[in-house]
């Protein structure tokens, strides 16, 4: 008699699922961007394996604040700008790089050393006039929705300070971008998704409601390396303009006051509905529609353009987790040894 042999199906489990990954702002700004965007980003796990200069600069620009700050926070030294450049471009160089590529690095590289030194030196009062309570601060808050399910919401904040002046909590975001909207950024801090989010997290973990936001933005440089032009010249060049010349053009800086009784008002009109739209979308309760006002976003080209426009997946690779950027990657730790060794 033969004997019968069931097959066992592995089931993988879900790339993204909301109570054991939770829920982040980013994550959020996707879904209300676009569905089939955030379908390919949060459910799938599909990004583009190498990001538009924009987005490089940005993130090179903001890791080079946090290690910055951490290190001011941590030894009361204020590191400068060549020391933290530096070592952000040796830590993140990939191993294998075309000629090409390692130009267009150089040059970027070259650009933030400016900028962030410019911007060490236009706010200079950031090391003096207010006690950082937190960087790069994580946080976990349980939202309960109106069906009485509980879902995790995550993230991380760019910084929390005390103001000297009357010691009420600030938080404080930096931007990146090529234009500024300068009418638009006032307008939408009281309502934007970001700060209202972070605000909520504050008081959970601390608290506190935090009073106000400093709300930073800077315009990458478009000046363009001379053909006989040295990389060293071209920073200085841009350092020029950014700290003698062009200060306005490249730092701008925005403070806006956070009041409690509209943010409890903003929880229950916007979080609340946002976050239980998004959860039955996830688990299959809400079609994945295309949003195709949404091809460039802030000036940003969408990164699935071709993939949904031509069924082109060229350069699309799946990440590692649905939110990278809450994991720690030892990039102080690093930073401290690499400093040792000079």
């Amino acid at each position: 008699m033969s004997t019968v042999h069931k097959i066992r199906r592995v089931v993988q489990p879900a790339f993204y699922n909301v109570d054991r990954d939770g829920i982040t702002q980013s994550i959020l700004a996707l879904y209300q961007q676009c569905r089939r965007k955030a379908d390919l980003a949060i459910r799938k796990g599909i990004v583009r394996e190498s990001s538009g200069e924009s987005y490089a600069f940005g993130g090179a620009f903001h890791g080079v604040n946090d290690l910055v700050f951490t290190h001011f926070m941590r030894t009361g030294e204020v590191i400068s700008a060549t020391q933290a450049v530096t070592f952000w471009d040796e830590d993140s160089s990939p191993q294998r790089v075309d000629p090409a590529e390692h130009e267009r690095r150089e040059t970027m590289f070259a650009q933030l050393e400016a900028v962030y030194e410019g911007y060490q030196q236009q706010w200079a009062g950031d090391f003096t006039d207010k006690k950082w309570v937190a960087l790069e601060d994580k946080f976990e808050f349980s939202l309960k929705l109106s069906n009485g399910r509980v879902v995790p919401i995550k993230g991380k904040i760019d910084g929390i300070a005390e103001l000297i002046t009357d010691s009420s909590l600030q938080l404080k975001e930096t931007k990146t971008r090529g234009q500024v909207d300068e009418d638009g950024i006032v307008d939408k801090l009281p309502i934007d998704l970001q700060v209202n989010l972070y605000a909520e997290a504050v008081w959970q973990k601390y608290g506190r409601f935090p009073k106000s936001v400093l709300y930073d933005v800077v315009r990458r440089p478009l000046l363009r390396l001379g053909k006989k032009e040295t990389l060293r010249g071209y920073m200085e060049r841009i350092l020029d303009d950014c700290v003698t010349n062009r200060p306005d053009h490249y730092y701008f800086r925005y403070i806006s006051a956070l009041d409690e009784g509209e943010h409890a008002e903003w929880m229950a009109q916007q979080l609340i509905p946002l976050v239980e739209e998004f959860v039955a979308w996830v688990e299959g309760s809400i079609p994945t529609l295309q949003n195709t006002t949404s091809f460039a976003v802030a000036g940003f080209k969408c990164p699935y353009l071709q993939l949904c426009g031509n069924k082109d997946e060229t350069g699309l690779i799946r990440k590692n987790g649905p939110s990278p950027e809450l994991e720690d990657d030892g990039v102080y730790e690093r930073f401290l040894h690499w400093l040792g060794s000079k």
